[in-house]
C-alpha cells in the first residue's frame, strides 16, 4: 500500500465505498475534503502514501483549522486549544488508516 500514489489510494478507497453500496451523494461529499488534502500534499511534493506521516497530517489539519478560524472570525484560546486537540486525534486516525488500511 505504501508504494501507491495518493491518487491511486484514493481511487481505490472511492471504488471500495461504491462497491460497499455507499450512496453517490456520500461518495461525492467525500471527494471535496480528499481533494483539499491531495492539493496540500502536492504543494508539499508528497506523492506516495508512504511519505505521509502523522506530522504531515497534523500540518494539514492545522492549516485547515487556521483557514476555518479566519473565515469564521473566531478568536479565543479555548477554541484554538480544542481545535488542536481534535486535530491530533484526527491525525492519528488518518495515519492509522493510511498505514494499515483499516479504520
Amino acid at each position: 500500500m505504501n508504494a501507491e500514489t495518493f491518487a491511486e489510494t484514493i481511487e481505490a478507497y472511492i471504488a471500495a465505498r461504491i462497491a460497499e453500496g455507499c450512496a453517490k451523494s456520500t461518495v461525492a461529499h467525500a471527494r471535496r475534503p480528499i481533494a483539499a488534502f491531495h492539493e496540500f500534499l502536492s504543494r508539499h511534493s508528497v506523492e506516495t502514501v508512504g511519505e505521509i506521516d502523522q506530522a504531515m497530517i497534523q500540518a494539514y489539519l492545522a492549516e485547515r483549522y487556521s483557514l476555518a478560524l479566519e473565515r469564521a472570525h473566531v478568536t479565543g484560546g479555548a477554541t484554538v486549544i480544542l481545535a488542536m486537540g481534535a486535530g491530533r486525534q484526527a491525525a492519528a486516525a488518518m495515519h492509522e488508516f493510511l498505514t494499515t488500511g483499516e479504520w
